[in-house]
């Protein structure tokens, strides 16, 4: 009995140390187990510290940018440096410079542009609206095959580059004097900058080339680019050099003063040009048309009737010439050259006209017969020489030289001949 007193009294003490110890361990496993708020914490730090890491990768690819950008101008700088001390200036600094390039050809379109007046971008309108997209089609490709006169060889999607900041300009300044209409489109512009400029980034440099070839290209590229703002845009008759006239001829001197100096202002963002340069070229290109104009009329640059019968006034001509300027020289050349023309058209036209017409050549230039033959004679050659548009008093003086030739040759046959053959009685 008392052993069983000890067991159950045994049994109480253990159940009771149980008891005691579980409250301790449930407080040990609520220890254990993070709340809701360490949680949240512990989340919150993972993403900063994960937006940290974006910043800093961010910042890293950013300074190796730089670092490269750095290496490649360092590079270009030093090509500069070792390239040949012949090189200019200019040269150089399009070298640090790789959008020089791209101003010029810019400034080349915008000339071009003005040589197109039936492809005019609609400033009141967006770019790739309909009418400016259709423009864009037709003017593209023109823009192109001009250009490479001028041995530029962009793309279409650059020419349109181009056309889209030209365009961009434009509309702004529209925009700008027509507030009303700013709200119809408000981010039309928006994209114009990063496509300009993304097409600026993918330019290659061209390879550089020797002084002879830049002058001769300069030299080819400006002429040609005059006479097709001459042809398409300096339409007006008041600058329009008369084909009809010598370009020393008083008319044709007072278009060239107007003329000159706009065509200087029009090509200056690509050719700097001066004022003999200008003339110079402006007096080729007005004799090519000239030839043009006096062929299209029939008139023979070749014609040697009666050559050897005015030989002593040929010589006289040249002996009073030799001791001119070489340009007045040129000049008066040119003079002799149309004034030989004139007198050989009139001698072929004297062979078409009636007998009646005919000067007498045994008598003088002024007598009576002869003074009523030219009172008929000449107004039908100034209407047939409208190619040169003589005076009367023009055709009179070719008319005489003529006569006296003829008359020279009537006289020698006739052994008639005086011992002054240049002073025959007139």
């Amino acid at each position: 009995m008392h052993q069983g007193t000890m067991i159950r009294q045994s049994k109480k003490t253990e159940t009771t140390s149980e008891h005691k110890n579980r409250p301790s361990q449930g407080e040990t496993v609520r220890n254990n187990s993070p709340n809701s708020e360490e949680v949240e914490e512990l989340k919150k730090l993972f993403y900063e510290l994960e937006a940290e890491n974006i910043k800093l990768s961010k910042k890293h690819n950013h300074l190796q940018y730089k670092r490269n950008l750095q290496l490649v101008n360092d590079n270009n700088e030093l090509q500069v440096e070792e390239s040949d001390d012949s090189a200019s200036s200019a040269k150089r600094q399009m070298k640090k410079n790789p959008f020089g390039e791209e101003e010029k050809e810019m400034a080349l379109v915008r000339i071009l542009l003005k040589t197109f007046p039936d492809f005019e971008l609609n400033e009141k309108e967006i770019f790739t609206s309909q009418a400016n997209n259709n423009t864009c089609i037709a003017l593209v490709p023109e823009l192109q095959k001009l250009m490479n006169v001028h041995n530029y060889n962009p793309s279409s999607e650059q020419v349109k580059a181009w056309l889209k900041s030209i365009h961009e300009t434009k509309r702004k300044a529209y925009l700008k004097s027509n507030p009303s209409n700013r709200q119809q489109n408000p981010s039309n512009q928006s994209p114009i900058d990063e496509d300009s400029q993304a097409e600026k980034n993918s330019n290659e440099r061209k390879p550089s080339k020797s002084k002879n070839e830049e002058g001769l290209r300069i030299e080819d590229g400006a002429k040609f680019l005059m006479k097709r703002l001459i042809d398409k845009t300096y339409t007006q008759n008041e600058y329009e050099l008369k084909s009809d006239q010598t370009f020393k001829s008083k008319v044709n001197t007072d278009i060239c003063e107007k003329l000159i100096p706009k065509l200087m202002e029009d090509i200056k963002p690509t050719y700097n040009l001066s004022y003999k340069q200008v003339e110079s070229w402006l007096r080729s290109i007005h004799n090519s048309k000239r030839k043009a104009y006096l062929k299209l009329n029939q008139i023979s640059l070749d014609d040697k009737v009666d050559n050897e019968q005015e030989s002593v006034q040929t010589v006289g001509q040249q002996i009073n010439l030799k001791g001119k300027e070489p340009n007045d020289f040129s000049e008066d050349e040119d003079e002799l050259k149309i004034e030989d023309e004139a007198k050989a058209l009139m001698r072929t036209l004297l062979k078409t006209f009636p007998s009646e017409l005919n000067l007498k050549v045994e008598e003088t230039f002024g007598s009576k017969a002869n003074s009523d033959i030219c009172q008929k004679l000449i107004p039908r050659l100034q209407n047939e020489m409208k190619a040169f548009n003589p005076t009367y008093e023009q055709a009179e003086t070719w008319l005489q030289s003529i006569h006296k030739s003829k008359r020279y040759a009537y006289l020698k046959s006739n052994q008639l001949i005086q011992p002054n053959p240049i002073s025959i009685d007139y």
